[in-house]
């Protein structure tokens, strides 16, 4: 089954969007969603023509209305769908055209499909995503990891085989371990749809030795590729580049303290964070300090 993102106005333009402010956890943007239809066909278009008969004559059965924005970094532009999360969960997806720099097209599915089944559990109940739900039991647990195998089930009659396979084979062996650890550590089914306890961060960032796993999508350590790892380290306004500098002052080897200025806007560059680094010897640093003064044992108050 194919799916297709179609705008009623063939005119439509998209304007290059980035985050205005990187403290707003829901995603604060600088532009406005463009509006797109989504449509599942169960066959193959053959041709423009044969596609818009099927538009025409389907005018009504749009599956889904998909927020869209145009997003851009060192490799190009890229398309982000739904980026945002939402009382509903998250059913976002990035799209990456090729450019001069990005040799290689594709896409990231960053939907949260935890979240949703969290989501889908609470409402069943009355209850919004964030609200936390009292007087559970584990069997509560195991309805949600019913919920995600319903989605893998849906999913593949879609046709959408890496959603099916990515929800059996990584989201529910880590979900049942997780209930496994809770069970184990003593913890009440509770804190399983506490969103204060238990958080689905969502996919991982383009970090350090992690580029590897985007595909080819980018050649760029610590680049953004999704409007949340933009938030984080985005150029245009993120966390790291609004907190700029904090410094660091420890214990080192050798009778010296150790200063160091550190760039969190680098924290994971190949460059490094440390920008600037100044080693301070104290003579008989350790002989000006009893024994105990040193250390801070496990229970015990300074």
């Amino acid at each position: 089954m194919r799916q297709e993102i179609i705008y009623s106005d063939e005119n439509i333009s998209l304007e290059e969007c980035y985050v205005s402010d990187p403290y707003k956890h829901s995603l604060q943007l600088s532009q406005e969603a463009v509006l797109f239809n989504e449509y599942h066909l169960s066959f193959n278009v053959s041709s423009e023509d044969e596609m818009i008969q099927y538009l025409d004559s389907n005018v009504l059965n749009v599956d889904r209305v998909v927020e869209m924005y145009l997003f851009k970094n060192r490799d190009g532009i890229y398309y982000s769908l739904n980026p945002k999360l939402t009382q509903d969960g998250n059913y976002s997806m990035n799209i990456y055209p090729k450019t001069e720099e990005r040799m290689k097209s594709g896409y990231i599915i960053t939907e949260r499909f935890f979240l949703n089944a969290l989501y889908n559990f609470k409402k069943k109940r009355g209850y919004l995503l964030r609200d936390s739900i009292s007087n559970t039991s584990f069997e509560d647990t195991e309805e949600v990891l019913s919920i995600l195998r319903e989605y893998a089930t849906y999913y593949e009659e879609l046709g959408k085989i890496e959603k099916h396979d990515y929800i059996l084979e990584h989201v529910i062996p880590l979900i049942e371990i997780y209930i496994e650890a809770l069970k184990l550590s003593g913890y009440s089914s509770d804190v399983f749809f506490d969103k204060n306890f238990t958080i689905d961060t969502g996919m991982i960032c383009n970090l350090g030795r992690a580029v590897h796993l985007f595909q080819g999508l980018t050649s760029y350590i610590n680049e953004p590729l999704t409007p949340i790892h933009e938030r984080n380290y985005g150029r245009h306004c993120s966390t790291m580049k609004q907190e700029n500098y904090g410094w660091l002052l420890g214990c080192d080897f050798n009778q010296t303290l150790l200063i160091e200025k550190l760039d969190f806007f680098n924290t994971a560059s190949t460059e490094g964070q440390v920008s600037f680094r100044k080693k301070i010897v104290m003579d008989h640093f350790n002989d000006k300090i009893e024994e105990k003064e040193k250390y801070l044992y496990p229970g015990e108050v300074k």
